[in-house]
């Protein structure tokens, strides 16, 4: 046997002997997310009880966010989200500020959940995905100031097995996503039960100790029912408000709504709330300024065009009727239209 045929033999022979490089893992999920969206508005005010506010127009950013998910290790996660909006108060010509809207650690076993921070409350998460239209308008404990979306400190979440059966506990500060400024402390729980892919129930309430006997308890249900067709939702909510010395109020709000998809990238949306009490606080609602001396029914009707997955386009208009009282003047109604332009990313 010649050299270069033995060569060629001995090194066929490694080829053989070699083994093959092993596949390389499929690529992890990255450790950190980046996710958000934004909504605004071109407006104008038809109509209001503010005389100076009539006839108004203009551009607002109403909400955008951005958030940050990060994986840390099995069961441990966390979330940073910011916060920009417009003031809302139509005389504010403030620049957008960013805030700090989610910060909390998550650990996760199974169906349970505990997170520390600020994190969203009971009265506020499950209804709102319901909904799924906050870039309209806010749900009704939200828009009439009744309770914070956000809550500062323990929150526990835990559903059954078939996910039928739910709950949504949390303590906090009772002030939203600021920071504590008394020694009182709000405490939450939602319940719920889906007893199918369609139907929804939830039953919500709090207590919160506030300073110089101004102690508030809320109650809240609501229920729900949706199909490929839309979905449609009933709400009751109620909050007791201790005044100090002066005798307590108590706020109440039903509202009903509907959405009625129209093909694949289309939906009719109409909403009722009636406000059975005056509320103080109506002049604080951001986008809508309303009279805080009177009962009141809101109408809101829209119709969103979805353009792709990320991008739809709402045309909409709310109309603020007030009830008259015997012996005042009549107040006018407030009339606010919209095209919404609502992007995710």
């Amino acid at each position: 046997m010649t050299m270069p045929r033995t060569l060629s033999l001995l090194l066929l022979a490694l080829v053989a002997a070699t083994p093959a490089p092993a596949q390389a893992p499929p690529a992890a999920p990255p450790a950190t997310r980046i996710s958000g969206y934004l909504f605004g508005d071109a407006y104008g005010v038809a109509g209001h009880h503010q005389p100076g506010l009539q006839d108004q127009t203009g551009f607002w950013i109403r909400r955008a966010y951005l958030t940050f998910d990060h994986t840390i290790a099995p069961h441990w996660s966390s979330r940073l989200r910011f916060e920009v909006n417009s003031p809302g108060d139509f005389s504010t010509d403030a620049r957008l500020e960013p805030f700090v809207k989610d910060l909390y650690l998550q650990w996760q076993t199974g169906a349970h959940q505990l997170l520390i921070g600020i994190s969203p409350s009971p009265i506020w998460a499950r209804l709102e995905d319901f909904w799924g239209l906050r870039h309209i308008e806010k749900t009704p404990a939200d828009l009439y100031r009744l309770s914070s979306s956000r809550e500062f400190g323990l929150s526990w979440k835990a559903s059954s097995t078939d996910g039928r059966f739910f709950a949504h506990a949390s303590v906090g500060n009772g002030a939203g996503e600021k920071s504590e400024t008394n020694k009182g402390k709000k405490v939450a729980l939602a319940v719920g039960f889906a007893p199918s892919k369609a139907l929804l129930l939830e039953a919500y309430a709090d207590v919160e100790d506030r300073p110089e006997n101004t102690d508030r308890q809320t109650w809240q249900i609501f229920g729900g029912w949706q199909s490929a067709r839309g979905r449609v939702g009933l709400q009751y909510v109620a909050q007791r408000q201790e005044m100090g010395l002066d005798p307590s109020r108590t706020i109440t709000v039903g509202s009903v709504f509907g959405v009625l998809n129209v093909g694949e990238s289309s939906s009719l949306i109409a909403r009722v709330d009636r406000v059975f009490d005056p509320h103080p606080d109506a002049d604080k609602i951001p986008y809508l300024v309303l009279f805080p001396h009177r009962e009141f029914d809101l109408i809101l009707v829209g119709y969103e065009r979805r353009l792709n997955p990320q991008i739809s386009l709402a045309p909409n208009l709310e109309v603020v009727s007030y009830h008259a009282v015997p012996g005042q003047a009549d107040v006018g109604a407030t009339v606010v239209g919209r095209v919404t332009l609502f992007y995710r990313f």
